[in-house]
């Protein structure tokens, strides 16, 4: 769903105008007006906070414009189950806003989503539940690169269960919790790395599952390149499912669960990343050869001369 955010910076005063959103939906995607504007002051403290515990001082110079009956302003009746997702897009809507005009003091796009999914069933009798959010990368900007396998700003307040004790509670196994390779959006500062995680069902179960941005690339800032998308995949009796949010989806035993979280986006060009740190990133297996030969091949020529016999570069 297309919308558009205004950002309007006079003096020391900041307007965010969300009266251009489109009118609420149908579906529970609606953002309440509290979130927007505690959407709206977590972009702009992130920036201008200095590293402060926030109070209402703060926000004094923050001006929030809504138009009623909007996505952003919803009126009742309309539903807003998951309203909190909107809220994370302007955010990363916001940020892109302020880039046309301080490109280096905002970050690229993270992976943009909770990646959310909800379990629950039956066990000796008795029910059992579990839920959590999970991490994405986040945005290269002019610092450095985007932190990894962190949950989105706007959630900073949950942390990722440890496989033990996830496999301990619940009936699953987990076959692979890791980061995920070459997720982040090449640059000259790299986007920071989602996770792979694949849980195989010990017993029936059902999910529901909020995972956004399936489709749209975290994009890079200043010519840095887009991160992956999010991406879930459900795996039984031989099918692959794709999934973007179900509800109450029935999981039958021994299927497996396939959640790819979203990398950051890079921030500016990748023929300008310092060559030791593409070279590092290889290494830990942050980035693949392929990657590096796709975004990099300068340094695949210069690691290949190490390799090669008498190849040594003094480095």
């Amino acid at each position: 769903m297309p919308f558009e955010v205004v950002v309007e910076v006079t003096g020391s005063e900041i307007c965010i105008d969300f009266s251009r959103a489109p009118d609420a939906r149908p579906g529970p995607v609606n953002c309440p007006l509290p979130k927007t504007v505690a959407a709206s002051r977590v972009a702009v403290l992130m920036l201008a906070g200095r590293g402060e515990s926030p109070n209402e001082g703060h926000f004094r110079p923050i001006t929030v414009r809504t138009r009623p009956g909007s996505l952003f302003h919803p009126l009742p009746p309309a539903p807003t189950f998951i309203g909190g997702w909107p809220a994370m897009q302007a955010i990363e809507v916001i940020y892109r806003a302020l880039a046309r005009a301080a490109a280096r003091r905002v970050p690229a796009w993270s992976g943009g989503c909770l990646c959310s999914l909800v379990w629950w069933g039956t066990s000796g009798g008795l029910l059992w539940a579990d839920g959590s959010p999970h991490p994405v990368g986040q945005g290269a900007d002019a610092g450095g690169d985007g932190a990894s396998s962190l949950l989105h700003h706007a959630e900073s307040a949950t942390r990722l269960t440890p496989v033990e004790v996830s496999e301990q509670k619940n009936p699953w196994v987990v076959e692979r919790c890791e980061l995920a390779p070459d997720s982040g959006g090449a640059g000259t500062h790299r986007g920071g790395l989602g996770i792979d995680l694949h849980v195989r069902l010990t017993q029936d179960a059902y999910l529901t599952a909020v995972v956004e941005r399936t489709r749209s690339l975290p994009g890079g800032l200043s010519r840095g390149l887009p991160g992956w998308p999010n991406r879930l995949t459900v795996c039984e009796a031989g099918r692959r499912v794709r999934l973007g949010k179900t509800t109450r989806r029935w999981i039958p035993a021994r299927a497996s669960i396939e959640l790819h979280t979203g990398g950051g986006g890079g921030y500016e060009r990748p023929s300008e990343h310092d060559p030791e740190a593409v070279h590092r990133d290889l290494r830990e297996g942050y980035v693949t050869p392929a990657y590096v030969r796709r975004h990099h091949p300068e340094v695949l020529a210069l690691l290949d001369g190490d390799r090669a016999p008498g190849g040594a570069t003094g480095r």
